[in-house]
Protein backbone atom coordinates (compact mmCIF):
# COMPACT_ATOMS: atom_id res chain seq x y z
CA UNK A 1 0.00 0.00 0.00
CA UNK A 2 1.27 3.65 -0.76
CA UNK A 3 2.39 5.34 2.50
CA UNK A 4 -0.01 8.20 3.14
CA UNK A 5 1.48 11.26 4.16
CA UNK A 6 0.03 12.78 7.64
CA UNK A 7 -2.10 16.04 7.52
CA UNK A 8 -1.29 18.89 9.06
CA UNK A 9 -1.46 18.95 13.06
CA UNK A 10 -4.62 20.67 14.92
CA UNK A 11 -3.80 23.96 15.80
CA UNK A 12 -3.23 24.10 19.79
CA UNK A 13 -6.12 26.34 21.71
CA UNK A 14 -4.58 29.33 23.92
CA UNK A 15 -5.65 32.10 25.39
CA UNK A 16 -3.41 35.19 26.24
CA UNK A 17 -2.88 37.39 29.43
CA UNK A 18 -2.04 40.69 28.91
CA UNK A 19 -1.32 43.50 31.37
CA UNK A 20 0.51 47.27 31.20
CA UNK A 21 0.87 48.59 34.81
CA UNK A 22 0.08 52.67 33.93
CA UNK A 23 -2.76 53.77 31.85
CA UNK A 24 -0.48 55.89 29.92
CA UNK A 25 1.20 53.29 28.45
CA UNK A 26 -1.07 53.75 25.27
CA UNK A 27 1.36 51.22 23.33
CA UNK A 28 1.91 48.32 25.60
CA UNK A 29 -1.23 45.80 25.30
CA UNK A 30 -0.86 46.65 21.51
CA UNK A 31 2.59 45.70 21.45
CA UNK A 32 1.88 42.75 23.71
CA UNK A 33 -0.86 41.26 21.18
CA UNK A 34 1.01 41.82 17.96
CA UNK A 35 4.26 39.69 19.93
CA UNK A 36 1.93 37.24 21.16
CA UNK A 37 0.43 36.92 17.99
CA UNK A 38 3.43 35.87 16.19
CA UNK A 39 4.90 33.58 18.65
CA UNK A 40 1.42 31.70 18.02
CA UNK A 41 1.71 31.68 14.42
CA UNK A 42 4.75 30.22 14.49
CA UNK A 43 4.31 27.85 16.95
CA UNK A 44 0.95 26.61 16.19
CA UNK A 45 -1.80 27.97 18.80
CA UNK A 46 -4.72 29.19 18.13
CA UNK A 47 -5.82 31.95 20.59
CA UNK A 48 -9.68 31.84 21.25
CA UNK A 49 -9.71 34.49 23.92
CA UNK A 50 -8.29 37.66 25.18
CA UNK A 51 -7.54 38.78 29.46
CA UNK A 52 -6.23 42.10 29.73
CA UNK A 53 -5.87 44.19 32.67
CA UNK A 54 -5.19 47.64 31.74
CA UNK A 55 -3.24 49.98 34.19
CA UNK A 56 -3.32 47.38 36.66
CA UNK A 57 -0.18 46.98 38.93
CA UNK A 58 1.25 43.36 39.14
CA UNK A 59 2.56 43.58 42.72
CA UNK A 60 -0.82 41.30 44.02
CA UNK A 61 -3.59 39.65 42.39
CA UNK A 62 -5.93 42.66 44.23
CA UNK A 63 -7.61 44.34 41.00
CA UNK A 64 -6.23 42.63 38.57
CA UNK A 65 -10.27 40.69 37.42
CA UNK A 66 -8.79 39.44 34.08
CA UNK A 67 -6.24 37.19 36.07
CA UNK A 68 -8.69 36.40 38.57
CA UNK A 69 -11.22 35.27 35.92
CA UNK A 70 -8.54 33.26 34.02
CA UNK A 71 -7.41 31.76 36.87
CA UNK A 72 -11.13 30.66 37.32
CA UNK A 73 -11.84 29.49 33.65
CA UNK A 74 -8.48 27.59 34.31
CA UNK A 75 -9.66 25.50 37.26
CA UNK A 76 -13.25 25.32 35.59
CA UNK A 77 -14.35 21.58 34.53
CA UNK A 78 -15.90 23.48 30.84
CA UNK A 79 -11.72 24.58 29.92
CA UNK A 80 -11.57 24.82 26.40
CA UNK A 81 -7.69 25.61 25.98
CA UNK A 82 -4.72 23.95 26.82
CA UNK A 83 -2.03 27.01 27.44
CA UNK A 84 -1.93 30.81 28.57
CA UNK A 85 0.04 32.63 26.37
CA UNK A 86 1.99 35.56 28.41
CA UNK A 87 4.87 38.23 26.70
CA UNK A 88 7.17 37.72 29.60
CA UNK A 89 7.62 37.15 33.73
CA UNK A 90 6.73 40.48 34.46
CA UNK A 91 3.36 40.51 32.72
CA UNK A 92 2.36 37.43 35.11
CA UNK A 93 3.05 39.69 37.98
CA UNK A 94 5.87 41.49 39.84
CA UNK A 95 5.17 39.72 43.21
CA UNK A 96 7.63 40.74 46.14
CA UNK A 97 7.18 36.73 46.95
CA UNK A 98 8.57 35.23 44.15
CA UNK A 99 6.58 31.72 45.46
CA UNK A 100 3.43 33.77 45.35
CA UNK A 101 4.23 33.57 41.30
CA UNK A 102 5.16 30.18 41.44
CA UNK A 103 1.79 29.11 43.19
CA UNK A 104 -0.71 30.78 40.28
CA UNK A 105 1.68 29.12 37.87
CA UNK A 106 1.66 25.55 39.84
CA UNK A 107 -2.69 26.21 39.74
CA UNK A 108 -2.32 26.32 36.31
CA UNK A 109 -0.06 23.06 35.43
CA UNK A 110 -1.60 21.21 37.85
CA UNK A 111 -4.74 21.79 35.49
CA UNK A 112 -3.66 20.99 32.62
CA UNK A 113 -3.00 24.46 31.09
CA UNK A 114 1.04 24.98 30.68
CA UNK A 115 2.24 28.91 30.68
CA UNK A 116 3.72 29.60 28.08
CA UNK A 117 6.38 32.79 27.81
CA UNK A 118 6.80 34.30 24.39
CA UNK A 119 9.26 36.67 24.36
CA UNK A 120 12.05 35.29 27.43
CA UNK A 121 15.24 33.09 26.19
CA UNK A 122 14.15 29.94 28.14
CA UNK A 123 11.78 27.04 27.40
CA UNK A 124 9.54 26.83 29.84
CA UNK A 125 9.60 23.49 29.95
CA UNK A 126 11.04 22.20 33.34
CA UNK A 127 14.09 21.52 32.96
CA UNK A 128 16.98 22.74 35.67
CA UNK A 129 18.25 25.55 33.58
CA UNK A 130 15.20 27.18 32.51
CA UNK A 131 13.70 26.68 36.40
CA UNK A 132 16.73 28.98 37.45
CA UNK A 133 16.71 31.49 34.83
CA UNK A 134 12.56 31.48 35.36
CA UNK A 135 13.53 31.86 39.55
CA UNK A 136 16.23 35.32 38.69
CA UNK A 137 13.79 36.48 36.30
CA UNK A 138 11.02 36.69 38.88
CA UNK A 139 13.29 37.92 41.49
CA UNK A 140 14.76 40.72 39.44
CA UNK A 141 10.84 41.37 38.21
CA UNK A 142 10.11 42.26 42.21
CA UNK A 143 13.77 43.97 43.10
CA UNK A 144 12.54 46.50 40.09
CA UNK A 145 9.65 47.83 41.35
CA UNK A 146 11.10 48.03 44.91
CA UNK A 147 13.78 50.00 43.22
CA UNK A 148 11.01 52.12 41.29
CA UNK A 149 9.26 52.62 44.62
CA UNK A 150 12.34 54.06 46.63
CA UNK A 151 12.47 56.32 43.58
CA UNK A 152 9.36 57.60 43.18
CA UNK A 153 9.05 58.15 46.98
CA UNK A 154 11.78 60.21 47.34
CA UNK A 155 10.43 62.70 44.39
CA UNK A 156 7.10 62.17 46.06
CA UNK A 157 8.88 63.71 49.39
CA UNK A 158 10.99 66.34 47.53
CA UNK A 159 8.27 67.81 45.63
CA UNK A 160 5.87 68.02 49.21
CA UNK A 161 8.60 70.28 50.58
CA UNK A 162 8.11 72.24 47.76
CA UNK A 163 4.55 72.80 48.33
CA UNK A 164 3.08 70.57 45.42
CA UNK A 165 0.34 68.29 46.30
CA UNK A 166 0.50 64.68 45.79
CA UNK A 167 -2.69 63.33 45.17
CA UNK A 168 -4.72 64.44 48.22
CA UNK A 169 -8.38 64.38 48.70
CA UNK A 170 -9.08 68.60 48.20
CA UNK A 171 -10.33 70.39 51.14
CA UNK A 172 -12.96 72.42 51.58
CA UNK A 173 -12.63 75.99 50.73
CA UNK A 174 -9.12 75.41 48.79
CA UNK A 175 -8.92 74.72 45.24
CA UNK A 176 -6.22 73.32 42.95
CA UNK A 177 -4.41 75.09 40.69
CA UNK A 178 -1.92 73.89 37.77
CA UNK A 179 1.16 75.19 38.13
CA UNK A 180 4.09 75.28 34.97
CA UNK A 181 7.48 74.06 35.41
CA UNK A 182 8.78 77.52 35.44
CA UNK A 183 5.96 78.18 38.63
CA UNK A 184 3.75 80.62 36.58
CA UNK A 185 0.35 79.65 37.40
CA UNK A 186 -2.03 78.45 34.33
CA UNK A 187 -5.72 76.94 35.42
CA UNK A 188 -7.82 76.38 38.83
CA UNK A 189 -9.25 72.60 38.15
CA UNK A 190 -12.48 72.11 38.59
CA UNK A 191 -13.56 68.88 40.82
CA UNK A 192 -12.47 65.42 38.77
CA UNK A 193 -10.07 67.23 36.07
CA UNK A 194 -6.38 66.10 36.26
CA UNK A 195 -3.24 67.64 34.72
CA UNK A 196 -2.71 67.18 31.12
CA UNK A 197 1.23 67.75 30.81
CA UNK A 198 3.68 65.26 33.01
CA UNK A 199 5.57 68.57 33.95
CA UNK A 200 3.33 70.66 35.37
CA UNK A 201 2.63 70.43 39.30
CA UNK A 202 -0.24 71.00 41.51
CA UNK A 203 -0.60 73.38 44.23
CA UNK A 204 -3.40 74.59 46.31
CA UNK A 205 -5.27 78.05 46.59
CA UNK A 206 -7.84 79.83 48.31
CA UNK A 207 -11.36 79.01 47.78
CA UNK A 208 -14.56 81.42 47.36
CA UNK A 209 -15.37 83.48 49.77
CA UNK A 210 -18.53 81.92 51.49
CA UNK A 211 -16.33 78.91 51.90
CA UNK A 212 -14.07 80.97 53.42
CA UNK A 213 -16.69 82.05 55.57
CA UNK A 214 -18.27 78.81 56.27
CA UNK A 215 -14.40 77.70 57.87
CA UNK A 216 -13.83 80.30 59.81
CA UNK A 217 -17.73 80.06 61.36
CA UNK A 218 -16.88 76.03 62.55
CA UNK A 219 -13.91 77.13 64.36
CA UNK A 220 -15.45 79.74 65.50
CA UNK A 221 -18.74 78.16 67.12
CA UNK A 222 -16.45 75.16 68.14
CA UNK A 223 -13.85 76.63 70.45
CA UNK A 224 -15.86 80.20 71.27
CA UNK A 225 -19.53 79.15 71.53
CA UNK A 226 -18.74 75.24 72.25
CA UNK A 227 -20.92 74.16 70.23
CA UNK A 228 -20.60 70.17 69.24
CA UNK A 229 -19.38 68.82 65.95
CA UNK A 230 -23.30 68.00 65.35
CA UNK A 231 -24.62 71.13 66.15
CA UNK A 232 -22.34 72.57 64.05
CA UNK A 233 -23.36 70.34 61.13
CA UNK A 234 -27.24 70.50 61.58
CA UNK A 235 -26.41 74.56 61.80
CA UNK A 236 -24.50 74.39 58.23
CA UNK A 237 -27.46 71.93 56.81
CA UNK A 238 -29.83 74.61 57.40
CA UNK A 239 -27.90 77.75 56.03
CA UNK A 240 -28.36 78.23 52.40
CA UNK A 241 -24.91 78.03 50.60
CA UNK A 242 -22.83 76.11 52.66
CA UNK A 243 -22.62 72.20 51.51
CA UNK A 244 -20.27 71.82 49.05
CA UNK A 245 -22.09 70.29 45.37
CA UNK A 246 -25.04 69.65 47.33
CA UNK A 247 -23.15 67.33 49.73
CA UNK A 248 -24.69 67.45 53.31
CA UNK A 249 -22.63 68.57 56.50
CA UNK A 250 -21.93 65.48 59.12
CA UNK A 251 -20.24 65.51 62.24
CA UNK A 252 -16.95 63.60 60.84
CA UNK A 253 -16.91 66.14 58.53
CA UNK A 254 -16.85 68.77 60.52
CA UNK A 255 -14.27 67.23 62.99
CA UNK A 256 -11.75 66.79 59.62
CA UNK A 257 -12.31 70.50 58.98
CA UNK A 258 -11.56 71.27 62.88
CA UNK A 259 -8.22 68.28 62.82
CA UNK A 260 -6.89 70.03 59.18
CA UNK A 261 -3.82 72.17 59.26
CA UNK A 262 -4.46 73.23 55.56
CA UNK A 263 -6.51 76.15 57.31
CA UNK A 264 -3.44 77.63 58.97
CA UNK A 265 -1.73 77.20 55.88
CA UNK A 266 0.34 73.91 56.11
CA UNK A 267 0.58 71.24 53.66
CA UNK A 268 1.40 67.69 55.37
CA UNK A 269 2.67 64.55 53.93
CA UNK A 270 4.23 61.85 55.18
CA UNK A 271 1.65 61.15 57.62
CA UNK A 272 1.48 57.34 57.27
CA UNK A 273 3.36 54.77 54.63
CA UNK A 274 2.04 52.61 52.32
CA UNK A 275 4.54 51.19 49.79
CA UNK A 276 3.93 48.38 47.42
CA UNK A 277 0.59 48.27 48.17
CA UNK A 278 1.44 46.61 52.00
CA UNK A 279 -0.20 48.00 54.89
CA UNK A 280 -0.33 51.72 55.80
CA UNK A 281 1.96 52.58 58.82
CA UNK A 282 1.35 55.51 60.69
CA UNK A 283 4.73 57.80 60.60
CA UNK A 284 6.52 59.62 63.86
CA UNK A 285 5.54 63.04 63.34
CA UNK A 286 9.71 64.16 63.07
CA UNK A 287 8.92 62.05 59.64
CA UNK A 288 6.67 64.16 58.48
CA UNK A 289 6.66 66.62 55.63
CA UNK A 290 4.98 69.97 57.16
CA UNK A 291 5.00 72.86 54.09
CA UNK A 292 3.38 76.33 54.24
CA UNK A 293 1.51 76.86 51.00
CA UNK A 294 -1.68 79.10 51.98
CA UNK A 295 -1.99 82.19 53.76
CA UNK A 296 -3.93 81.05 57.27
CA UNK A 297 -7.67 81.33 56.53
CA UNK A 298 -8.19 81.02 60.45
CA UNK A 299 -5.55 82.24 62.82
CA UNK A 300 -3.37 80.13 64.39
CA UNK A 301 -4.20 80.98 67.79
CA UNK A 302 -7.77 80.02 67.39
CA UNK A 303 -7.05 76.65 65.96
CA UNK A 304 -4.91 75.68 68.76
CA UNK A 305 -7.60 76.97 70.94
CA UNK A 306 -9.56 74.68 68.87
CA UNK A 307 -7.73 71.68 69.07
CA UNK A 308 -6.89 71.84 72.39
CA UNK A 309 -10.72 71.84 73.23
CA UNK A 310 -11.07 68.87 70.54
CA UNK A 311 -8.27 66.83 72.61
CA UNK A 312 -9.89 67.77 76.32
CA UNK A 313 -13.41 66.66 74.46
CA UNK A 314 -11.95 63.50 73.39
CA UNK A 315 -10.32 62.54 76.98
CA UNK A 316 -13.94 62.21 78.12
CA UNK A 317 -15.15 59.61 75.91
CA UNK A 318 -18.83 59.05 76.21
CA UNK A 319 -19.79 55.17 77.37
CA UNK A 320 -22.90 53.97 76.74
CA UNK A 321 -24.54 50.61 78.17
CA UNK A 322 -25.90 47.63 76.21
CA UNK A 323 -29.15 48.49 77.20
CA UNK A 324 -28.83 52.08 75.89
CA UNK A 325 -27.22 51.16 72.72
CA UNK A 326 -30.15 49.02 72.07
CA UNK A 327 -32.42 51.90 73.21
CA UNK A 328 -30.94 54.35 70.90
CA UNK A 329 -31.39 51.30 68.08
CA UNK A 330 -34.97 50.49 68.49
CA UNK A 331 -35.75 54.22 68.20
CA UNK A 332 -34.17 54.87 65.09
CA UNK A 333 -36.04 51.48 63.72
CA UNK A 334 -39.34 53.43 64.81
CA UNK A 335 -38.12 56.59 63.02
CA UNK A 336 -37.25 55.40 59.56
CA UNK A 337 -38.55 51.80 59.34
CA UNK A 338 -34.86 50.90 58.63
CA UNK A 339 -31.87 50.10 60.16
CA UNK A 340 -28.16 50.55 57.98
CA UNK A 341 -24.74 51.65 58.82
CA UNK A 342 -24.79 54.62 56.43
CA UNK A 343 -28.13 55.51 58.44
CA UNK A 344 -26.47 55.04 61.65
CA UNK A 345 -23.57 56.97 61.12
CA UNK A 346 -25.15 60.07 59.27
CA UNK A 347 -27.69 60.16 62.45
CA UNK A 348 -26.90 63.23 64.90
CA UNK A 349 -26.11 62.60 68.73
CA UNK A 350 -25.87 58.78 67.76
CA UNK A 351 -22.67 56.41 68.83
CA UNK A 352 -20.94 55.10 65.22
CA UNK A 353 -21.62 51.82 63.55
CA UNK A 354 -18.38 50.37 64.48
CA UNK A 355 -19.62 50.47 68.54
CA UNK A 356 -22.29 48.07 67.71
CA UNK A 357 -20.01 45.86 65.57
CA UNK A 358 -17.45 46.21 68.72
CA UNK A 359 -20.45 45.75 71.54
CA UNK A 360 -22.64 43.18 69.88
CA UNK A 361 -20.06 41.64 67.13
CA UNK A 362 -21.89 42.51 64.57
CA UNK A 363 -24.87 45.05 63.61
CA UNK A 364 -27.26 41.97 62.56
CA UNK A 365 -26.82 40.39 66.12
CA UNK A 366 -27.45 44.19 67.44
CA UNK A 367 -30.50 44.18 65.18
CA UNK A 368 -32.04 40.66 66.54
CA UNK A 369 -31.69 41.95 69.95
CA UNK A 370 -34.82 44.16 69.35
CA UNK A 371 -36.48 41.65 67.21
CA UNK A 372 -35.69 43.13 64.15
CA UNK A 373 -34.03 41.19 61.00
CA UNK A 374 -31.47 43.43 59.20
CA UNK A 375 -31.80 43.01 55.30
CA UNK A 376 -28.20 41.10 54.41
CA UNK A 377 -27.14 43.40 50.90
CA UNK A 378 -25.43 39.95 50.10
CA UNK A 379 -28.88 38.70 49.50
CA UNK A 380 -30.94 39.65 46.49
CA UNK A 381 -35.11 39.91 47.92
CA UNK A 382 -35.20 36.55 47.23
CA UNK A 383 -32.92 35.33 49.74
CA UNK A 384 -30.66 34.16 46.53
CA UNK A 385 -26.88 35.56 47.02
CA UNK A 386 -26.30 37.92 44.34
CA UNK A 387 -24.63 36.66 41.22
CA UNK A 388 -21.91 39.02 39.47
CA UNK A 389 -25.22 39.18 36.29
CA UNK A 390 -27.60 40.11 38.87
CA UNK A 391 -24.97 42.46 40.04
CA UNK A 392 -24.53 43.92 36.99
CA UNK A 393 -28.55 43.91 36.26
CA UNK A 394 -28.54 46.01 39.66
CA UNK A 395 -26.30 48.54 38.30
CA UNK A 396 -28.24 48.46 35.21
CA UNK A 397 -31.11 49.40 37.01
CA UNK A 398 -29.76 51.88 38.94
CA UNK A 399 -28.54 53.92 36.00
CA UNK A 400 -31.97 53.79 34.18
CA UNK A 401 -33.65 55.05 37.47
CA UNK A 402 -30.99 58.21 38.15
CA UNK A 403 -28.99 59.08 35.10
CA UNK A 404 -25.70 58.51 37.08
CA UNK A 405 -23.95 55.71 39.45
CA UNK A 406 -21.93 55.98 42.52
CA UNK A 407 -20.93 54.78 45.73
CA UNK A 408 -22.91 57.08 47.70
CA UNK A 409 -26.21 56.22 45.49
CA UNK A 410 -25.71 52.29 46.01
CA UNK A 411 -25.38 52.95 50.18
CA UNK A 412 -28.12 54.83 50.38
CA UNK A 413 -30.33 52.77 47.60
CA UNK A 414 -32.06 49.57 49.20
CA UNK A 415 -32.15 46.57 47.39
CA UNK A 416 -29.17 46.38 45.44
CA UNK A 417 -25.93 45.21 46.42
CA UNK A 418 -23.52 47.36 48.85
CA UNK A 419 -20.48 48.77 47.46
CA UNK A 420 -18.10 47.04 48.54
CA UNK A 421 -19.19 43.87 46.84
CA UNK A 422 -18.51 45.41 43.38
CA UNK A 423 -15.04 46.55 44.51
CA UNK A 424 -14.70 42.76 45.44
CA UNK A 425 -16.06 41.04 42.80
CA UNK A 426 -14.63 43.94 39.87
CA UNK A 427 -12.03 45.07 41.18
CA UNK A 428 -13.35 49.02 40.87
CA UNK A 429 -16.35 50.61 40.33
CA UNK A 430 -15.63 51.91 36.65
CA UNK A 431 -14.43 48.10 35.95
CA UNK A 432 -18.30 47.26 37.20
CA UNK A 433 -19.86 49.72 35.05
CA UNK A 434 -17.69 48.47 31.98
CA UNK A 435 -19.32 45.16 32.50
CA UNK A 436 -22.56 46.48 33.05
CA UNK A 437 -22.29 48.81 29.95
CA UNK A 438 -22.52 52.02 31.75
CA UNK A 439 -20.47 54.89 31.01
CA UNK A 440 -18.14 55.29 33.08
CA UNK A 441 -18.37 59.24 34.22
CA UNK A 442 -16.10 61.58 35.74
CA UNK A 443 -16.67 63.13 39.26
CA UNK A 444 -17.69 66.61 37.56
CA UNK A 445 -19.96 64.50 35.60
CA UNK A 446 -21.38 62.81 38.33
CA UNK A 447 -21.93 65.50 40.40
CA UNK A 448 -23.76 67.46 37.69
CA UNK A 449 -26.42 64.19 37.23
CA UNK A 450 -26.35 64.20 40.99
CA UNK A 451 -27.54 67.85 40.78
CA UNK A 452 -30.14 67.75 37.72
CA UNK A 453 -31.77 64.77 39.84
CA UNK A 454 -31.98 66.82 43.11
CA UNK A 455 -33.10 69.55 41.39
CA UNK A 456 -35.83 67.28 39.36
CA UNK A 457 -36.51 66.14 43.11
CA UNK A 458 -36.85 69.70 44.75
CA UNK A 459 -39.20 70.53 42.08
CA UNK A 460 -41.72 67.74 42.87
CA UNK A 461 -42.07 68.74 46.65
CA UNK A 462 -41.05 72.44 45.85
CA UNK A 463 -38.31 73.11 47.98
CA UNK A 464 -35.97 75.83 47.46
CA UNK A 465 -34.35 75.73 44.30
CA UNK A 466 -30.66 74.82 43.81
CA UNK A 467 -29.15 75.78 40.16
CA UNK A 468 -24.95 75.52 39.22
CA UNK A 469 -23.23 79.00 38.03
CA UNK A 470 -19.93 78.59 36.48
CA UNK A 471 -19.35 75.44 38.28
CA UNK A 472 -20.14 76.38 41.43
CA UNK A 473 -23.15 75.38 43.44
CA UNK A 474 -25.75 77.97 44.49
CA UNK A 475 -29.00 77.64 46.89
CA UNK A 476 -31.92 80.32 45.20
CA UNK A 477 -34.61 81.23 47.65
CA UNK A 478 -37.94 82.36 46.73
CA UNK A 479 -38.35 85.94 48.03
CA UNK A 480 -40.83 87.95 49.05
CA UNK A 481 -41.81 89.70 45.89
CA UNK A 482 -41.61 86.26 44.00
CA UNK A 483 -44.56 84.36 46.73
CA UNK A 484 -47.11 87.26 46.08
CA UNK A 485 -46.72 87.19 42.50
CA UNK A 486 -47.30 83.03 42.17
CA UNK A 487 -50.15 83.82 44.70
CA UNK A 488 -51.36 86.64 42.73
CA UNK A 489 -51.24 84.78 39.24
CA UNK A 490 -53.10 81.94 41.25
CA UNK A 491 -55.84 84.54 42.65
CA UNK A 492 -56.63 85.67 38.90
CA UNK A 493 -56.41 82.07 37.71
CA UNK A 494 -59.14 80.83 40.79
CA UNK A 495 -60.86 83.48 42.24
CA UNK A 496 -59.84 82.72 45.57
CA UNK A 497 -56.61 81.14 46.95
CA UNK A 498 -56.39 78.16 49.37
CA UNK A 499 -53.99 75.64 50.73
CA UNK A 500 -54.93 73.31 48.46
CA UNK A 501 -53.97 75.50 45.06
CA UNK A 502 -50.68 76.25 47.03
CA UNK A 503 -50.05 72.99 47.17
CA UNK A 504 -50.79 72.20 43.26
CA UNK A 505 -49.04 75.64 42.23
CA UNK A 506 -45.70 74.83 40.62
CA UNK A 507 -44.35 78.12 41.16
CA UNK A 508 -44.79 78.55 44.90
CA UNK A 509 -42.63 77.37 47.87
CA UNK A 510 -44.17 74.84 50.19
CA UNK A 511 -46.90 75.86 52.52
CA UNK A 512 -44.09 76.23 55.77
CA UNK A 513 -41.98 78.59 53.53
CA UNK A 514 -44.55 81.01 53.97
CA UNK A 515 -45.59 80.72 57.58
CA UNK A 516 -42.44 81.66 58.27
CA UNK A 517 -42.00 84.67 55.50
CA UNK A 518 -45.75 86.34 56.11
CA UNK A 519 -47.00 84.49 59.84
CA UNK A 520 -49.90 83.10 58.96
CA UNK A 521 -51.72 82.33 55.21
CA UNK A 522 -54.18 84.81 55.54
CA UNK A 523 -51.36 88.08 56.12
CA UNK A 524 -49.75 86.26 53.05
CA UNK A 525 -52.99 86.53 51.31
CA UNK A 526 -53.94 90.09 52.36
CA UNK A 527 -50.61 91.04 50.86
CA UNK A 528 -51.46 89.52 47.62
CA UNK A 529 -54.77 91.25 47.51
CA UNK A 530 -57.32 88.86 48.56
CA UNK A 531 -59.90 89.23 51.58
CA UNK A 532 -61.31 85.66 52.34
CA UNK A 533 -64.16 84.88 54.13
CA UNK A 534 -62.56 83.30 56.83
CA UNK A 535 -60.36 86.35 57.13
CA UNK A 536 -63.25 88.72 57.40
CA UNK A 537 -65.09 86.57 60.42
CA UNK A 538 -61.72 86.13 62.20
CA UNK A 539 -61.33 89.99 62.16
CA UNK A 540 -64.62 90.64 63.22
CA UNK A 541 -64.27 87.62 65.97
CA UNK A 542 -61.29 89.99 66.78
CA UNK A 543 -63.14 93.30 67.40
CA UNK A 544 -65.65 91.64 69.16
CA UNK A 545 -63.28 90.02 71.75
CA UNK A 546 -61.23 93.90 71.51
CA UNK A 547 -64.81 94.78 72.61
CA UNK A 548 -65.83 92.84 75.92
CA UNK A 549 -62.13 92.80 76.73
CA UNK A 550 -62.33 97.15 77.14
CA UNK A 551 -65.25 96.40 78.86
CA UNK A 552 -64.32 94.02 81.13
CA UNK A 553 -61.43 96.53 82.52
CA UNK A 554 -63.71 99.17 82.75
CA UNK A 555 -65.69 97.56 85.29
CA UNK A 556 -62.87 96.31 87.27
CA UNK A 557 -61.47 100.06 87.51
CA UNK A 558 -65.36 101.02 88.33
CA UNK A 559 -65.74 98.48 91.06
CA UNK A 560 -61.99 99.54 92.28
CA UNK A 561 -62.75 102.78 92.37
CA UNK A 562 -66.50 102.01 94.35
CA UNK A 563 -64.37 99.81 96.73
CA UNK A 564 -61.90 102.78 97.29
CA UNK A 565 -64.92 105.44 98.18
CA UNK A 566 -66.48 102.89 100.26
CA UNK A 567 -63.23 102.39 102.63
CA UNK A 568 -62.98 106.19 103.12
CA UNK A 569 -66.41 106.91 104.04
CA UNK A 570 -67.32 108.67 100.78
CA UNK A 571 -70.39 107.95 98.92
CA UNK A 572 -70.27 107.11 95.03
CA UNK A 573 -71.53 110.03 92.23
CA UNK A 574 -75.14 110.30 91.90
CA UNK A 575 -76.16 108.72 88.74
CA UNK A 576 -72.71 106.07 88.90
CA UNK A 577 -75.50 103.03 89.07
CA UNK A 578 -77.13 104.73 86.26
CA UNK A 579 -74.56 104.69 84.04
CA UNK A 580 -73.32 100.98 85.06
CA UNK A 581 -77.25 99.99 84.31
CA UNK A 582 -76.70 101.73 80.92
CA UNK A 583 -73.76 99.96 80.03
CA UNK A 584 -74.75 97.16 80.47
Amino acid sequence: MPDIEPGPRPARRAVQYLRMSAEHQRYSIARQTDLIADYALRHGFEIVRTYADPGKSGLSLKGRVALQQLLADTLSQTRDFDAILVLDVSRWGRFQDPDQAAHYEFICKQAGAQLVYCDEPFNNDGSVASSVIKILKRLMAGEYSRELSAKMFAAHMRHARQGNIQGQPTPYGVRRQIVGHDGKPKYVMKPGEQKALHGDRVRWVLGPDNELKTVRTIFEMYSTRKYTMGQIAQHLNKTPGSCENDWDWTACRVRGILKSEVYIGNYLYNRRTSQLQAHATWNDESLWVRASVLPPIVPKALFQKAEDWRRRAKGRPRVYTDNNLLKRLNRLLTKYGYISEGLIDKTYDFPASSTYWSRFGSLENACREIGHAIKNRERDESGRLWTDESRLDSLRQLYEQNGYVSRKLISETRGVPSGKSFYKHFGSMDEACVRAGIPVMSLSETCQAALAQRNERRSKHKVSKVVCVSGKIVWSTYSTEEILDGLRRVLEQHGHLSIELIRQASDLPPLSTIYKRFGTLLNAFELAGWSSPRSRIMAENNRQRARKARMERERSSEAAALAGGAAGGQQPPPGAGGRRRASR
